[in-house]
């Protein structure tokens, strides 16, 4: 079987921005790899109605600063004595509005704050994570077939990777592992949705709900009921029934929610100016 093991607390900031963080435990194994299918789909609407839904166009409005939004992919973790190394699994994604000439996303912490307003964004990001465990003869099989290499500049942030380019690539890679692996196939969906006002993450396992955790955009925002814009039920089922039966037992509590405070940034705006947030940092990694 195949054990995800997340790491807590989950990360949730603002329109869009979030990290989760995980690791695989496979009892028993001596080695092999875990081979995990990334299918990655994110859409955001600006203040004036306009919809971005491609990598290149989200990457053109957040000033390069998110990349790789719409994209599918193979990423490959070594497993030693039962357990990922390297840290395992980091998917995330940056904040998805406006950034300024350092590189910092344009938000304000006081929903008072008109000059906010051009900035607003709404959207929904679905990051589902098709898992399997091969053996080391299996993997070098594999390794012939599809070639994953590291690519320093890619969503895998370094791990050996292959572009999925089409949905027949998708689904010889599918087939070779339903074939192949030990165990799986295990998914991992993430799913995130924001308004104005507030950002909310659901953390899946199959059709099971992990956690359910929600942001806060601004210090002064009263709470309203937010809007559902999509069922909490994962409609991302595996492409194809498992040969097998296996299961993944949970290491973390079920539905905790919390309202995590976000690391310091330096302060830049002046005591005179509109307080902007601080709850990124500005970097360009790409989302995973």
């Amino acid at each position: 079987m195949i054990e995800l093991i997340f790491d807590i607390p989950i990360e949730v900031k603002k329109f869009g921005d979030f990290a989760v963080q995980k690791s695989y435990h496979v009892p028993n194994s001596k080695g092999g790899k875990i081979i995990q299918i990334i299918k990655r789909r994110s859409q955001m609407t600006d203040v004036n109605k306009i919809t971005y839904s491609t990598t290149e166009n989200i990457s053109e409005y957040t000033s390069g600063n998110v990349k790789f939004s719409n994209f599918d992919y193979v990423e490959v973790f070594q497993m030693v004595k039962g357990y990922s190394q390297g840290g395992g699994d980091l998917i995330k994604n940056g904040a998805l509005t406006k950034y300024d000439e350092d590189n910092y996303p344009i938000i304000y912490d006081s929903i008072k704050d008109k000059e906010r307003l051009p900035y607003l964004t709404t959207g929904k990001i679905d990051v589902t994570g098709i898992n399997y465990y091969v053996n080391t003869n299996k993997y070098k099989e594999f390794v012939s077939i599809f070639n994953p290499i590291k690519k320093p500049d890619s969503p895998s942030n370094g791990l050996p990777m292959s572009p999925l380019n089409n949905e027949k690539e998708f689904q010889n890679v599918v087939d070779w592992l339903n074939k192949n692996s030990e165990y799986g196939p295990i998914n991992h969906n993430i799913k995130v949705i924001w308004n104005n006002n507030k950002t909310i993450l659901y953390n899946y396992i199959g059709n099971e709900l992990q956690h359910e955790i929600e942001e806060n955009h601004y210090v002064d925002y009263i709470d309203s009921k937010f809007p559902k814009q999509l069922s909490r039920k994962s409609s991302s089922p595996p492409p194809s029934s498992p040969k097998r039966s296996s299961s993944s037992p949970k290491r973390t509590s079920s539905s905790s929610k919390r309202s995590s405070p976000s690391p310091s940034s330096p302060k830049r705006p002046s005591p005179s100016s509109p307080k902007r947030s601080s709850s990124s940092s500005p970097k360009r990694s790409s989302p995973k």
